[in-house]
């Protein structure tokens, strides 16, 4: 057993997942609120989409609603959402030992920054988590729901990083190291893209590829960011069965041919929807600004158009405060939301 106590702060869905799988191999502690804290305790499955299961349950000691006095040389993993890490940052401020390995597990771009500028002197890096997770409340199950793997910058050497983490041996939870993680998280960003249409669509994920108007969508948004990669001198690794380019050429395909080449890209949960969906529903802030609104900024950097990207961020940040008009926007037929969105 790996002597460093792994540490989930936010233990939500993605928190909760990556805790349990990690705590089949190392001593883990959980932050987080009484609902997960909960279910936990009593009891949890963990599935994936091709069936691979293992179970975990926590104890009392292992759960907390608040974190402890002192954190030192532990594994501290953030996977509370972009809109909550400043106040995260302040809650840790003076509690961490310089010992520590921080593991930010945010959406998009910027956050990473600011937890690297909060704490110099701690071992800072960036995971992204390629895979969508849900919760099945009847069978207590968290159901890894799309293909994807858990991505973790290097950091000063490969063998530094293995010191305090070794893939676990599990299809659960399938991890990869980028040489270049800049790059690395703005392909993600690119398929992060569709969490915006899909809370906008209002229907599951899979149900959303199935649609021409909505994939045609997706892809005026990805053709935006590859436009402000390229600009920035990055080369986007492949994420998916096709190099990152081709993606959107991909999605404008019709339905027919589309079902039959991107057969792999619906191998997901039928009932899978983007976390931002699940914020716009709970009436909670969405990370809108840390994704598409990421692409609208790196545009301006370089005085490239961005109407798609730009649009669907304004629908969104209006959605998420006015309820009224959120659900008349939901409501779109994927035609006019498409006319919307792409001007």
């Amino acid at each position: 057993m790996n002597k460093r106590v792994h540490w989930i702060y936010g233990s939500g869905l993605i928190g909760s997942y990556l805790g349990a799988v990690l705590g089949q191999t190392y001593q883990v502690q959980f932050i987080g609120r009484d609902t997960w804290n909960q279910r936990l305790s009593a009891g949890i499955s963990l599935e994936d989409y091709s069936g691979a299961s293992a179970t975990f349950k926590a104890s009392a000691s292992q759960l907390h609603t608040t974190r402890p006095a002192r954190l030192d040389h532990a594994v501290i993993w953030l996977t509370v959402k972009c809109t909550a890490i400043e106040s995260t940052l302040l809650d840790l401020q003076g509690k961490v030992g310089h010992s520590c390995t921080i593991i930010c597990c945010q959406n998009g771009i910027g956050t990473v920054e600011k937890v690297k500028a909060a704490f110099p002197e701690c071992n800072v890096l960036h995971a992204v988590v390629g895979f969508n997770v849900v919760w099945d409340e009847a069978n207590t199950v968290l159901l890894r729901a799309t293909e994807g793997v858990l991505a973790i910058e290097i950091g000063q050497s490969e063998s530094t990083a293995a010191g305090w983490l070794t893939s676990p041996d599990t299809s659960l939870l399938p991890v990869h190291w980028p040489k270049d993680m800049q790059a690395y998280c703005w392909a993600k960003l690119q398929l992060n893209l569709a969490n915006a249409v899909n809370a906008l669509a209002d229907i599951p994920i899979k149900q959303m590829l199935l649609d021409k108007y909505f994939r045609q969508i997706i892809a005026a948004l990805m053709d935006e960011l590859l436009a402000v990669a390229t600009a920035k001198g990055f080369e986007l690794p492949q994420l998916t069965k096709v190099p990152a380019v081709w993606v959107p050429r991909l999605l404008r395909l019709p339905n027919w041919l589309f079902t039959r080449i991107a057969s792999k890209m619906l191998d997901i949960d039928e009932h899978a929807r983007s976390s931002m969906w699940w914020d716009i529903q709970a009436g909670k802030p969405t990370e809108i600004s840390y994704l598409n609104g990421a692409v609208v900024e790196g545009a301006k950097q370089h005085g490239l158009p961005c109407t798609a990207n730009k649009n669907i961020t304004r629908l969104v940040e209006k959605v998420s405060v006015d309820d009224t008009n959120g659900k008349r926007a939901l409501e779109m037929s994927p035609q006019a939301l498409k006319s919307v969105i792409l001007g």
